[in-house]
C-alpha cells in the first residue's frame, strides 16, 4: 500500500541575492586539520563546497565564519505566494530564476572581458536594459522590501505610504501588502523595455504607482558605471542589504509618540551592485554633470532644473555627495560621437533607438581610497542587515580598519534615526577587527 503524496510543498530555501553572484565571493571549503586549533569545522559544510567568509551581525560578539552559498542571504519560502493555489505558490521564485539566468550571462560577459585585461566591454541596448531591470529587482525583492511588505496581518504594515497602499489594494482587489509586492515583482520582471520607451506608460498603469515611479527613476535617472579595483590587495564587500543601499541626503522624521517612521525623503546620488570582490557596478545620478552632454546649453539647463527639484529645494543648495569625485563617466554608444567636446550623431544616423544599439562600458580602476569609501557606505548602512560577506580576510581587515579609524566627518550617516543601532554595529565590527589581529 503506497502513501498519498502530501498536498503541501516541501519547504525551500530561496535566495534574495542569487547564487550566481554569491559564488563570485566564494571559495572551496577546506575542513581544518585535526591539529589545527585556529580553525573550527563549520557545521553542514563539505570539502570543496562553495562557501563564503562572513560575519553574523546578529551575534553579540560576531566572528569570521564560513557558510555554504546554498544557505546564506535568503530564507525558507521567502517568495511563497499564499494567495495562490498550492501548485502555483512558487511562481515568483520560478520567474526570478528565469531572469537570473538571463542576467548571469551578461555578468559573465563583463567578468570575462575584465579577466582578459580588456579596458571596456560592449553591451547591446537590450542587455543594458536587462541589467538595469535586474538591479532594480535585486533591490525590490531583497530583505528590506520583504520586511516592508510580507505580513500576515495588514496592521503590521507601517511604511509611510500606508494610506496610499491600502487605497490601491482596495481599488485592485488585493487582500495583503504581500499581494502588491508579488504583483509588482511580476510586472517589473516581465516588462519589455522597448527602445521606443512605451514601457514607461505600461509600468505606470500596471504596477503600484509609487513603486512604478521608483522603477522609472532607478532605470532612467541613473547611469551605469563598471568599477574595478586598482590594487589587487583591495576588495569590495557585500552585505545582505547592499542592493538597498544608497549614498545621498536623507530626511527621516519619527513620530514622537510611537517612535515609528512618520515621514521620509531621500535623494540617491549613488547605488551599488557588487559583481565580485574585484568588480562593482555603481549607479550614478543624472544630477551630476556629463561634460559632453552639458556642452549643449539646453541639456545643461535641464540638468540644473532637475538638480534644483530633486536636491536643492528638499535638502538645500549646499548639499554635496560623499562620492562626488568618483572617477567614472557615462558609457559611449554606437550612434553618437564626441566632436570638440560635444555629442554629435554618427553620420547617417536617423536618431531612432534600436534594440541592438551598442554601449561601450569602460572598467574604471578605483584606488584604495575610493574602494574604502564605497565599503564605508556599506558598513555604515547596516540597519536591518545581518551579514557581511567578503572574499579574503586580509583585504576585509584592511578596509575595516580604514572605516573604524576614518575621521567622523568623513563617514556620513545615511539615516539619522539609526545612530543607536550604528553605534552597536561599530562596536561589533571593532571586536571583529581585534579578533583578526588589528
Amino acid at each position: 500500500m503506497t502513501s498519498k503524496p502530501s498536498s503541501l510543498p516541501t519547504s525551500q530555501y530561496q535566495h534574495f541575492i542569487p547564487q550566481f553572484l554569491l559564488r563570485n565571493f566564494a571559495h572551496p571549503y577546506k575542513p581544518p586539520k585535526k591539529k589545527d586549533g585556529n580553525r573550527r569545522r563549520e557545521e553542514g559544510l563539505f570539502r570543496n563546497e562553495p562557501a563564503v567568509h562572513n560575519i553574523d551581525l546578529c551575534e553579540t560578539s560576531p566572528e569570521v565564519i564560513e557558510t555554504p552559498v546554498k544557505q546564506i542571504l535568503g530564507g525558507y519560502d521567502y517568495y511563497q505566494d499564499k494567495s495562490k493555489p498550492i501548485p502555483e505558490q512558487r511562481h515568483i521564485e520560478k520567474l526570478l530564476s528565469r531572469l537570473e539566468s538571463q542576467a548571469s550571462a551578461i555578468f559573465a560577459k563583463i567578468k570575462k572581458h575584465f579577466a582578459k585585461g580588456d579596458t571596456e566591454v560592449w553591451l547591446t541596448r537590450d542587455e543594458r536594459n536587462l541589467i538595469r531591470k535586474f538591479l532594480f529587482i535585486l533591490k525590490y525583492r531583497g530583505s528590506t522590501l520583504h520586511a516592508r511588505f510580507y505580513h500576515d496581518n495588514n496592521d503590521d504594515y507601517e511604511y509611510v505610504d500606508r494610506k496610499l497602499l491600502f487605497k490601491y489594494m482596495r481599488e485592485k482587489g488585493f487582500e495583503r501588502p504581500s499581494d502588491v509586492w508579488f504583483h509588482n515583482i511580476k510586472t517589473f520582471a516581465e516588462l519589455d523595455m522597448d527602445p521606443q520607451m512605451k514601457w514607461m506608460q505600461r509600468v505606470t498603469e500596471e504596477a503600484y504607482h509609487d513603486d512604478a515611479q521608483w522603477f522609472i527613476s532607478h532605470t532612467q535617472k541613473m547611469y551605469l558605471a563598471i568599477c574595478a579595483i586598482q590594487n589587487q590587495d583591495d576588495e569590495f564587500i557585500l552585505t545582505d542589504n547592499t542592493y538597498n543601499v544608497f549614498e545621498g541626503p536623507c530626511h527621516a522624521i519619527a513620530d514622537p509618540k510611537t517612535g515609528k517612521l512618520a515621514d521620509y525623503h531621500a535623494k540617491s546620488f549613488h547605488e551599488f551592485a557588487p559583481i565580485s570582490p574585484k568588480l562593482m557596478i555603481v549607479l550614478r545620478s543624472h544630477v551630476f554633470s556629463v561634460p559632453e552632454e552639458d556642452a549643449d546649453p539646453a541639456v545643461k539647463a535641464c540638468r540644473k532644473f532637475w538638480r534644483s527639484v530633486d536636491v536643492d529645494l528638499r535638502f538645500g543648495p549646499e548639499t554635496t555627495s560623499y562620492l562626488a569625485n568618483l572617477p567614472v563617466s557615462k558609457a559611449r554608444n554606437s550612434y553618437s560621437v564626441v566632436v570638440d567636446g560635444r555629442l554629435r550623431p554618427v553620420p547617417g544616423s536617423d536618431g531612432r533607438r534600436r534594440a541592438d544599439d551598442k554601449f561601450y562600458f569602460r572598467y574604471f580602476n578605483l584606488d584604495a581610497e575610493h574602494v574604502n569609501m564605497i565599503n564605508a557606505v556599506l558598513f555604515d548602512t547596516t540597519l536591518g542587515s545581518e551579514r557581511i560577506i567578503f572574499g579574503s580576510t586580509r583585504s576585509f581587515l584592511r578596509t575595516l580598519e580604514w572605516y573604524l579609524t576614518a575621521p567622523c566627518d568623513v563617514i556620513k550617516v545615511v539615516c539619522p534615526l539609526v545612530d543607536d543601532h550604528r553605534l552597536t554595529v561599530v562596536g561589533k565590527l571593532a571586536g571583529v577587527a581585534a579578533m583578526l589581529g588589528s
